[in-house]
Formats: C-alpha cells, structure tokens, sequence
C-alpha cells in the first residue's frame, strides 16, 4: 500500500523536525519540510504532490492563509492541515473558511494526528472539539425531523454565512441585524450543537453543507 505523503511548513526548526520524525514513526512518508511559504513553492514538485500539507498558521514571507489559497488556486487536490494554538481562533476560522481540511494544536499526540490524518484521507473535516462534541444533523427543510431545538430560519442563515469567506461584520450587514444580535445567534448555536469555540461552529457548517 503506497504511503501517505506529507509537507511540514513551520518556521520553528526543532518543532517541524520533531514532527517530521513522529510522522515517519507513524508510517508516513514526509517529502520535505520547510520554515517559510516561499521555500515551500520552490521545494514542490508537480510529479510527486503531497496528500496533505501541515502549515502552521503565523509562518513569514507567506504566511498560511495566503499558502491555503495559493495551492487551492493551483493544486486543489493538495489538501492542508492547519498546525495552530488555540489562541489563533480568528485566523483559524479564515482559514477553515478558505478551505483547509482541519486544525489540529501544535502539541497533539501522535492519536490525534493519526486521526487528524485518516479523516482528511477519507474526504472528512478535522477538528478535536468536533471529536468531543455529539452530532447534530442541519436541516432546512421543514418537513424533515430536526432536534428539540431546531435553528431557526436567522440561525440557519448566520449558519450558512458563518463557514463563507466573510467577517461577522459583513454577516450582520447582509443579514440586516446588528453585530450584538448575530454575536448572540452564535452563542445560541454553540449552546444547540453543544459546540466551544466559533472556529468549531465555522467546522460545524461546513462539514454539515448548510449552503
């Protein structure tokens, strides 16, 4: 079976190290690993593409953000792995919003990024809160059988506007309510899929295709 084949995009030498090494142990093939995005674009090579790329979100000269996009634009099979810490919740929502596959805390164990790995293979979204909390099924169809407590026809569209390239700011204005009502729409669905953070709310929508 061929081997699952990785990037590692860190600007910390000894960390990206150490994961390249616990990744080989788990029975990956990582290709290279590299500080910046500019180094990242000139290691790549168009015939031997890696399955997943784990960038850290704070990295220079590209930082990881611009990297999702650039290789949406020009590699869309090449999926990413976020590497963030939990205090970088804004840029992680831009960046599950832009299209990566999953975030994962630089320090996980090697279960996690075992797991983290095997869903993205699969087609599947990663998140560790996600792992923690149950799974609420999203509906808008009226007919259809919802929870106690289905969204409402506003939440629903927070919802969907949520895991879209746009900042609550934007949201508000196009939903026509003010920046303290969609603040407490948000609460209101993290307390309805018993959800922590935005940034699991944002993998929530898009994991559960509410367009």
């Amino acid at each position: 079976m061929e081997k699952i084949k990785l990037v590692i995009v860190d600007d910390h030498k000894q960390l990206r190290h150490g994961l390249s090494r616990l990744l080989c142990t788990l029975g990956y093939e990582v290709l290279f690993d590299c500080g910046n995005g500019v180094e990242f674009q000139e290691l790549l090579e168009k015939d031997n593409l890696p399955d997943i790329v784990l960038i850290d979100i704070q990295i220079p000269m590209i930082d990881g953000l611009d990297m999702l996009i650039w290789l949406k634009g020009n590699y869309p099979l090449v999926s990413v792995l976020t590497l963030s810490i939990y205090e970088e919740e804004s840029a992680i929502i831009k960046m599950l919003k832009y299209g990566t596959k999953g975030f994962i805390n630089k320090d996980s164990e090697a279960y996690k990024l075992k797991s983290a790995i095997g869903d993205i293979i699969y087609g599947n979204l990663y998140s560790p809160a996600m792992k923690r909390s149950p799974a609420h099924p999203v509906t808008t169809n009226q007919s259809a059988e919802v929870n106690l407590n289905p969204p409402n026809q506003n939440e629903l569209e927070f919802l969907r506007l949520s895991s879209t390239p746009i900042s609550y700011k934007e949201i508000a204005d196009s939903m026509h309510l003010s920046t303290r009502m969609i603040d407490g729409l948000g609460d209101t669905l993290l307390k309805t899929f018993t959800l922590k953070a935005g940034s699991t709310l944002c993998c929530f929508a898009v994991k559960n295709n509410v367009a």
